[in-house]
């Protein structure tokens, strides 16, 4: 197959990129070509990323946006157009119908106005279509650091609009999780147009440390109020067993946090490592007994998790978004109702005290890992979604 990527960066810069480059990188292992269609570049490992595809191009506004994509499917002999984070989908109107279109919905942007997916008060998910809750929670007022008043003005007109054409453009959707696949039934989608898809990737050869008997917990992540530091840290308050926490990442909460632990009285069993490059945080991990995951927000999927289970360590983490689709309580660790401190608490407890569990668990991890979410099987079903129907002998490939 012919795969054009559309994407708003080229090069690292999250797990959207993260994503699209273990894709690319596998599918042409298998033989397929792709090239990539961006607007920014970024400043990490450029040429590598470019290297990934067979092609890339940079259209940097939404006219060259438009006359690229129009230049492309007129002159070139394309099986997909694979779609990723896009500010708007508009300039892709004029080229429907002339190429297969696949949207990967990666998180809430276009379901939420907010874009976290839970309400600022309280902070609970939401579960609801975009509509009037959002104007009741004041979604319609964004914050902007930039803005002399610290706000500015958020169009919820202009976000219902996009929702729309999100929704009336593509021939089909892969998200991560049933969250995201209910996320999006619920704001009108076609429920024969969404496939679960994880968004697998490649994971080093490596075999796993025998979960060490040791009473440290790892957090890893950016530290921002949707991830919920500050919820693993009250709990913390409530765990009797003895216990060390290494938070290991950074973000614009991390000043916030570091207050919160001097309040809590945690200075000396929390620190606080900042950014970890990829080398030593298998060191991190291999030290670990547990993960924390303690997100706030609705994780469309939770990559961090596959993470852990690579290297067989259980986790304990709430249950939002796309965690339980991975976090199978008494398996793969504990799985705990929103934001409740307290049983989170109790979870740690009991894999800090039980390391014959805690083992088990980690083990349970690396073999679920293995069944479900393998590399090979994601690019086989990426595969299938991104041929034409006809190609695939099926009417309704896309059913969940």
């Amino acid at each position: 197959m012919n795969i054009l990527f559309l994407n708003t960066y080229c090069g690292y810069f999250g797990g959207v990129e993260q994503n699209i480059a273990s894709a690319a990188e596998g599918l042409r292992s298998l033989g397929h070509h792709c090239t990539l269609v961006y607007t920014q570049e970024t400043e990490t490992r450029l040429d590598h990323y470019k290297s990934l595809f067979d092609q890339t191009l940079c259209a940097p506004t939404d006219d060259e946006l438009t006359s690229t994509l129009e230049e492309l499917t007129e002159k070139g002999s394309w099986d997909a157009l694979y779609v990723h984070k896009l500010k708007s989908v508009a300039p892709l109107e004029p080229i429907k119908g002339t190429i297969r279109m696949v949207r990967m919905i990666h998180d809430h942007d276009e379901c939420c106005p907010r874009h976290h997916k839970y309400f600022v008060c309280p902070n609970r998910i939401c579960n609801y279509a975009v509509g009037l809750k959002c104007w009741a929670d004041l979604a319609f007022i964004e914050r902007d650091r930039q803005a002399k008043l610290g706000v500015r003005f958020n169009n919820l007109f202009q976000h219902k609009k996009e929702l729309v054409r999100n929704r009336e453009l593509f021939d089909a959707y892969l998200v991560g999780s049933l969250f995201m696949h209910d996320e999006l039934l619920i704001n009108g989608f076609d429920s024969d147009q969404v496939q679960c898809l994880a968004p697998c990737v490649k994971h080093p050869d490596r075999k796993p440390t025998p979960v060490p008997d040791t009473h440290e917990i790892l957090y890893v992540g950016q530290l921002i109020k949707g991830k919920g530091v500050d919820l693993l840290l009250q709990a913390l308050t409530y765990v009797t067993e003895p216990f060390h926490l290494t938070i290991a990442g950074s973000g614009n909460a991390e000043g916030a946090l570091k207050a919160l632990t001097q309040d809590l009285d945690l200075e000396a069993q929390v620190d606080f490592s900042g950014w970890i490059a990829p080398e030593e945080l298998d060191r991190l991990y291999d030290q670990c007994r547990i993960l924390a995951v303690p997100s706030r927000w609705a994780e469309p999927f939770g990559m961090i998790g596959l993470e852990a289970m690579q290297r067989a360590r259980p986790v304990v983490g709430f249950d939002v978004g796309g965690i339980p689709d991975w976090l199978e309580t008494g398996v793969t660790g504990y799985a705990v109702p929103e934001a409740d401190v307290q049983q989170f608490a109790d979870a740690l407890n009991r894999l800090l005290y039980d390391h014959k569990t805690a083992q088990q668990f980690g083990a349970q991890g690396r073999k679920k890992l293995e069944a479900e979410f393998s590399f090979e099987t994601y690019l086989e079903q990426l595969s299938t979604v991104l041929k034409a129907p006809q190609e695939q002998g099926t009417s309704n490939p896309w059913k969940k």
